[in-house]
């Protein structure tokens, strides 16, 4: 598969059967995030993979959606502070922007292997620190909800919506400050 096809086809699904999902490919996944670039190559992310039913009780409880309980894997994807590169100029921390790049590149992978995939961040931070024993300096950013589809069709049966290209790229200066 293309890779642009890739990016089409690849959606935020809510609706998994209860299959668990292979280990083998769990592992691609995992790796997909794992080869993923970080701001100068520090790589500042821990992958917590979740199968096992105290765990994703857990999760249950730290995000409480019916749609969300049903996923059979989650991926909690942390970052650790002290390993992040900052930025000179006024010292923004890239780890947040680091975690996204690898959970995109698992969405991806995800996607690719048939294996469906929602981001989430509205959670309760402090109970996943605690109940997963995380070190002080990492912080959960992000939980990937991994099943595979419950309908065959989901990946093309969802309606992909995204604002128009001329909306969202400019060339150059923004379109505001361009004079003809």
């Amino acid at each position: 598969m293309k890779v642009e096809d890739l990016f089409k086809k690849r959606r935020s699904l809510r609706a998994f059967s209860d299959k668990p999902i292979a280990s083998e490919d769990l592992k691609s996944i995992l790796e997909a995030g794992r080869l993923a670039p970080s701001a100068a190559n520090r790589q500042p992310w821990r992958f917590l993979a979740i199968t096992k039913e105290k765990g994703r009780e857990v999760l249950r409880s730290a995000y409480d959606r019916k749609w969300f309980a049903t996923a059979p894997c989650y991926l909690v994807i942390w970052v650790d502070h002290t390993q992040s590169w900052h930025r000179a100029s006024d010292q923004k921390d890239h780890a947040d922007i680091d975690a996204a790049i690898a959970a995109m590149q698992m969405c991806l992978q995800a996607t690719a292997l048939d294996i469906a995939s929602c981001m989430v961040c509205a959670f309760d931070t402090e109970l996943l620190k605690k109940a997963f024993s995380a070190p002080e300096s990492c912080e959960p950013v992000m939980v990937l909800a991994l099943g595979y589809p419950l309908h065959e069709d989901a990946f093309d049966d969802t309606v992909k919506v995204r604002k128009a290209f001329d909306e969202v790229t400019f060339f150059e200066m923004f379109e505001s400050a361009i004079e003809e």
